[in-house]
């Protein structure tokens, strides 16, 4: 975790802490997680903030849409876009930027769910997820999948 913090904190132009967060994450059938962001910034100010939102589904193999659970985020300025959690794939995205929900699940679904941390921006300072050439393929959330 530490190598994709430096290889975020290079492609971002943005200090990261080496502070993280870090939760193993159960939902049972049923389950969900209402529409939020990660990182209220008015709410609460404080000298490190939550800055990258990563989920590594953790799942058995063959995870599939009737099974529901999927990630579904509303990138700002973009119609809606659902990640399935298929076992493997790392979703990766701005932490006070992206609105977020987990769909009712229809099996355990499980994940390691963390945030990178950096120093709060100056109040005069530009939000440097603002600008475009910031972000790996111009996409506020970013999903790798193994292969």
């Amino acid at each position: 975790l530490d190598l994709v913090r430096q290889e975020l904190s290079a492609a971002l132009g943005r200090e990261m802490s080496t502070e993280m967060e870090l939760h193993y994450v159960r939902y049972p059938v049923g389950g969900y997680y209402r529409r939020h962001v990660d990182e209220d910034l008015d709410a609460n100010p404080r000298a490190l903030t939550r800055a990258i939102s990563f989920i590594c589904y953790l799942n058995k193999p063959g995870w599939c849409a009737a099974d529901g659970g999927e990630l579904r985020s509303y990138p700002p300025g973009e119609p809606p876009s659902d990640v399935l959690p298929e076992s493997g794939t790392l979703v990766v995205f701005d932490s006070a930027r992206v609105e977020h929900e987990v769909q009712p699940t229809g099996k355990e679904r499980l994940a390691l769910v963390g945030w990178f941390h950096a120093p709060a921006a100056d109040p005069g300072q530009a939000d440097v997820f603002d600008e475009p050439a910031s972000l790996p393929a111009e996409d506020p959330l970013w999903e790798m999948s193994q292969s």
